[in-house]
């Protein structure tokens, strides 16, 4: 999922950051950054959101712990808030 326009968007670089869309309604979509807690999710137009809605997983064993890279620690000393664990999924 990408979004339109390229350029520099509340300080974060469009073109450098990818994205999932959490939800859509007529008009706009509500666009996860990756490796961003939830907190920097934004509405934006739809127009500009490329990409269905994305369901979100869980990484790891079902009911079990997740499965995360180290980035995702580091991530959250950084933010000072919990990031999504899908973001930071290892993939085996």
């Amino acid at each position: 999922v990408g979004v339109g326009g390229g350029g520099v968007d509340n300080g974060v670089d469009v073109d450098a950051t990818a994205t999932t869309t959490a939800g859509k309604t007529n008009k706009m979509a509500l666009v996860h950054w990756w490796y961003h807690p939830s907190s920097y999710d934004e509405w934006m137009a739809a127009e500009d959101v490329s990409g269905d809605v994305e369901q979100p997983f869980h990484p790891g064993m079902p009911g079990g712990p997740a499965v995360v890279g180290c980035k995702f620690v580091r991530d959250v000393e950084k933010f000072n808030e919990w990031g999504v664990e899908a973001d930071y999924a290892v993939m085996e």
